[in-house]
C-alpha cells in the first residue's frame, strides 16, 4: 500500500530528525528522512529550519522586531526569505506576524469606523478566523506548528520506524557483521508484524493473502491436495449462512479486544494491588511536575524584557557633589566654631536649595503608535487598485512619521524620562514663575561675587530671547574691554644661550620597529666590514693566488741599508705575506711563525696612494733607454733565410695539404656516425617536437576562428539589443491599440445592451 507522505509531525518524529542531524549533519537530507517513512527530504528540511533549530527565537516579537519588520517589508514586498535574517527570525514567522499587524490594524478600523456589528453574531468574521483550519482540512505548513503528542498505541509503522531508527542511530561503528545481524533482525520484526497483521485482519473476517500464487500452482500448506467436496443434502442451507454471516458483521472486535485488555488489567490487578497503587501515586506526581515546569516555561516565555532608560546622573558625578557638599558644610562649621567672628560672614549657607517648591518629574511626552500607522499604510497600498484607472493616492496615516528608520537598520531612540535641570535653546516654552517644578539649579551668591546684571536673573524666568541678548551683551563686553588694553610691544631683543645644542634622544618616545632596527644593524656590520676587506691588502681585496710556504727567516731591518730602496719594498712585501698567512690562512698551510702587523688606518693609506700617484706623474719616462735597446737588435744568424721566402712557405702549404685532407675524411666519417647515433637518439623527440608544433598551430588557428566567431555574435548581440527596443515598443504600442480597441468595444456592448433593455422595456 503506498504510503502518501507528508501531515503533522510527532513527537516520535521530531526527535528521531534531531538524533539524525547530530549523525548525518545539515546536507544529507535524503540519509536522514530515510529514518522517516511518513516524510519528504524537503520536509525533514523545513521541520529544522522552521522549528526545530536551536537559533530561532520563538518568544514574543518586540516593537523593535515589528518596527523593522514592516520597514523592510516595505522596501523588500514579498521577499520573506531576506527579510527574515536581517530581523533574526524566520521566513514563516515573519510572513505570520506581518498578516498579524494587518489584522490587527484592519480590525482596529473597523472598530473605529463602528463595522463590527451590533453582537458578536453580526460581527463580520475576522481575518484570523478565516484563515483558522475547519474540521477536515490539512495544514498546508505542518513544518511550522508545534509537535503532535505521541499516542498510546503507536501504529506497526511507526513502531518499524522507531525500531530501524535506533538501530541505524545506535550502529556507530559501521561494521558489516552488525549491519547483517540489525538487517537479519529487522526482516524477522517486519515478518512478524505482517503475521499479527494478517492475525487481526482474520479476526475481523478480513482474509488477506501473503502470497498471489500463479495459475495452475497449489499450496499443500494452505490447501487440501485431491479434494474431494461432498454431495449436497436434502435441505437448503443458503438461509443459514446468511444469518450467520449477518451476525459476524454485527460483530465488533476491536471492543472485544477492549474487554480483553480490560479483563487482563483486572487480572493483574487482583494479583498485585500495591503495585498498581504506587504506579498511580507515581503517574499523578510525575505528572504534576511536568505541569509545572510547563507553567514555568510559559511565563518565563511571556515575559518580557524590562527596558530601562539609562541613568541622567553618573555615580561619579553622585559622589563629587556629596563631597562638595560635604566640603563646604564643613568649612562653615569651621568658621562658626572659631573665635573670630571676621571669618564667620566670609563663607555662606550653601545647604539649602533656596526655594519651596518641590521638584516633580514631567511625564513622557505622548508619541503616535507608529507599528499601528505604519501597518494601517501598508494594508492600504496593498489593497488599492490599479493606477491605470486614474484614480487619487492612497492617503497614508501619519506619513512624516514613519516607523523612525532612515535604512534597513533602526534608529536608537529610546524614550526617556524629562530631565527637568536640563534645557535646550529654542526647544521649549518660556517658563513663568508659577511654575510647578524648578528647571534649573538657583543661583545662591551669598557674597555678591558675581556681577550684577539686568540679565543675570534665573534661567527658569528668562526666554529664549533674553538668554541670547544677554549673550549678545556678554561678548559685546568682552570685545570692550579687549579693546581698551594697551597695544603690545614688539621690539623684544632675543639673547641666545652660548650652549652647544644636544642631541635629542627619541629613542625614548617611540618604540623602534624590529624591521629597521635589524636592518640598520646590517648595514653597520655591512659597513665595517667593507671597512675591514680596504684595510687588507690589494691581494687580498682582488682574490689573487698566494704562496703556501714563505720562509719566515729575514734579515733584520738594519742590516738593510736605507739606500737600497728595492731591498726594504721586498723586506716590507715579505713581512705583509707573513701576515696575511697568519691572519687568513691558506687550507694546506703552515705559517705560524711571524709577526702579525697592526691594521693602517684608511686616512692614511689613501695619503700614501695619493702620494705615490703624485711622485709617479712627476717622474722622467726614461724614453732614450727605450729607443737604444731597440736600435741595437741585431738579427740571429742563419736565420735570414726565412724572412721573406714565399717560395718557402707555398712548399710548406703543400706539405701540409695532404694531411689535412686525411684529417677533413676521418672527421667526417666521426661526425657522420656521430649523426646516426644522434638520429636514433632523438628521433622520437624531433617527431614529438614536430607533433606538438603542429597542434599548436592547429590550436592557434582555431582561437583565431574562435575569435571571430566570439566577435560576430557579439556584433549580432549589440544589433540584437538594439532591436529589442525596437520591437518592444512596436508590441507595446500594438498592446496599447489593442486594449483601446477592446475598451472601445465593451462601452460599444454596453451602449447596445443599454439600448436593447430599453427597447425591450419600451416593447413591453
Amino acid at each position: 500500500m503506498a504510503i502518501v507522505k507528508g501531515g503533522v509531525w510527532t513527537n516520535v518524529e521530531d526527535e528521531i530528525l534531531k538524533a539524525a542531524i547530530s549523525k548525518y549533519g545539515k546536507n544529507q537530507w535524503a540519509r536522514i528522512s530515510s529514518l522517516l517513512v511518513r516524510k519528504t527530504p524537503k520536509q525533514c528540511k523545513a521541520r529544522w529550519y522552521e522549528w526545530l533549530d536551536p537559533g530561532i527565537k520563538k518568544v514574543d516579537w518586540t516593537r523593535e522586531e515589528d518596527e523593522k519588520l514592516l520597514h523592510l517589508a516595505k522596501l523588500l514586498p514579498t521577499q520573506w526569505r531576506t527579510i527574515a535574517p536581517i530581523v533574526g527570525r524566520t521566513s514563516t514567522q515573519c510572513l505570520e506576524r506581518y498578516q498579524k499587524l494587518l489584522d490587527d490594524a484592519e480590525a482596529a478600523e473597523n472598530s473605529e469606523l463602528g463595522l463590527s456589528g451590533v453582537g458578536a453574531e453580526g460581527a463580520a468574521p475576522t481575518a484570523d478566523s478565516v484563515r483558522r483550519l475547519r474540521a477536515g482540512e490539512t495544514d498546508p505548513n505542518p513544518e511550522t506548528k508545534p509537535a503532535k503528542p505521541d499516542a498510546i498505541d503507536m501504529d506497526e509503522d511507526e513502531k518499524e520506524m522507531l525500531s530501524e531508527a535506533r538501530a541505524r542511530l545506535a550502529n556507530t561503528q559501521g561494521k558489516k557483521a552488525k549491519r547483517k545481524q540489525r538487517e537479519k533482525l529487522l526482516e524477522e520484526t517486519k515478518r512478524l508484524s505482517v503475521i499479527q497483521k494478517r492475525r487481526d485482519l482474520k479476526a475481523a473476517g478480513i482474509n488477506i493473502k501473503l502470497h498471489h500464487r500463479k495459475k495452475g500452482e497449489m499450496d499443500y500448506n494452505a490447501d487440501i491436495p485431491f479434494e474431494h467436496k461432498p454431495a449436497l443434502g436434502f435441505y437448503d442451507t443458503t438461509e443459514e449462512a446468511g444469518t450467520n454471516e449477518r451476525e459476524r458483521k454485527l460483530v465488533d472486535f476491536r471492543q472485544v479486544e477492549q474487554k480483553r485488555r480490560e479483563d487482563d488489567a483486572a487480572k493483574e490487578e487482583r494479583k498485585n494491588p500495591k503495585k498498581r497503587e504506587g504506579e498511580v501515586t507515581d503517574d499523578v506526581a510525575a505528572q504534576a511536575v511536568s505541569l509545572e515546569k510547563l507553567r514555568k516555561a510559559e511565563q518565563l516565555t511571556k515575559r518580557r524584557k524590562l527596558n530601562l532608560p539609562g541613568p541622567q546622573v553618573s555615580d561619579r558625578e553622585l559622589e563629587d557633589i556629596i563631597k562638595l557638599g560635604l566640603t563646604s558644610t564643613d568649612a562653615s562649621e569651621i568658621a562658626n566654631e572659631g573665635e573670630a567672628s571676621a571669618s564667620r560672614g566670609l563663607i555662606g549657607n550653601y545647604t539649602s536649595v533656596g526655594t519651596g517648591q518641590p521638584v516633580r518629574t514631567p511625564r513622557t511626552p505622548a508619541t503616535h503608535d507608529s507599528i499601528n500607522l505604519e501597518a494601517r499604510n501598508l494594508r492600504a497600498m496593498t489593497s488599492t487598485q490599479s493606477s491605470l484607472l486614474g484614480a487619487e493616492n492612497t492617503p497614508l496615516h501619519g506619513a512624516q512619521a514613519g516607523t523612525g528608520y532612515d535604512a534597513a537598520t533602526p534608529r536608537n531612540s529610546l524614550v526617556a524620562t524629562p530631565n527637568p535641570l536640563r534645557r535646550e535653546a529654542g526647544a521649549e516654552t518660556p517658563v513663568t514663575h508659577g511654575s510647578s517644578y524648578v528647571t534649573s539649579t538657583p543661583r545662591r551668591d551669598n557674597l555678591s561675587l558675581n556681577s550684577a546684571s539686568p540679565y543675570d536673573e534665573t534661567p527658569g524666568q528668562m526666554t529664549v530671547a533674553d538668554e541670547k541678548l544677554a549673550a549678545k551683551t556678554r561678548a559685546s563686553q568682552l570685545r570692550s574691554q579687549f579693546a581698551a588694553l594697551p597695544a603690545p610691544k614688539n621690539d623684544f631683543e632675543l639673547e641666545l644661550p652660548q650652549e652647544e645644542d644636544e642631541a635629542v634622544d627619541l629613542s625614548n618616545d617611540a618604540l623602534e620597529d624590529s624591521a629597521e632596527r635589524d636592518a640598520r644593524a646590517k648595514q653597520a656590520q655591512e659597513e665595517q666590514a667593507e671597512r675591514a676587506r680596504q684595510q687588507r691588502t690589494s691581494v687580498l681585496q682582488q682574490g689573487l693566488p698566494r704562496p703556501q710556504q714563505i720562509s719566515v727567516d729575514l734579515a733584520s731591518v738594519s742590516s738593510i741599508a736605507d739606500s737600497d730602496p728595492e731591498a726594504l719594498i721586498q723586506h716590507e712585501m715579505r713581512r705583509l705575506l707573513i701576515s696575511d698567512a697568519i691572519k687568513f690562512p691558506i687550507s694546506g698551510s703552515s705559517t705560524s711563525r711571524g709577526t702579525v702587523l697592526p691594521d693602517v688606518d684608511l686616512s692614511v693609506l689613501q695619503a700614501v696612494r695619493s702620494q705615490i700617484l703624485t711622485e709617479a706623474g712627476q717622474a722622467p719616462l726614461h724614453n732614450d733607454l727605450v729607443n737604444g735597446e731597440t736600435s741595437t737588435a741585431r738579427t740571429i744568424p742563419g736565420m735570414e733565410i726565412y724572412l721573406d721566402d714565399e717560395d718557402g712557405e707555398l712548399q710548406a702549404c703543400k706539405t701540409l695539404l695532404p694531411d689535412l685532407n686525411k684529417k677533413l675524411q676521418g672527421e667526417a666519417s666521426k661526425s657522420a656516425r656521430l649523426e646516426k647515433k644522434m638520429s636514433l637518439v632523438l628521433g622520437g623527440y624531433q617527431k614529438r617536437a614536430q607533433t606538438l608544433s603542429d597542434k599548436l598551430r592547429a590550436a592557434g588557428t582555431a582561437l583565431q576562428e574562435a575569435e571571430i566567431v566570439l566577435n560576430s555574435f557579439k556584433m549580432l548581440q549589440e544589433n540584437e539589443s538594439s532591436g529589442i527596443i525596437t520591437r518592444i515598443e512596436v508590441l507595446e504600442s500594438e498592446v496599447k491599440r489593442l486594449e483601446t480597441l477592446q475598451r472601445n468595444g465593451q462601452e460599444l456592448y454596453v451602449s447596445l445592451s443599454n439600448r436593447k433593455e430599453e427597447f425591450f422595456h419600451s416593447s413591453s
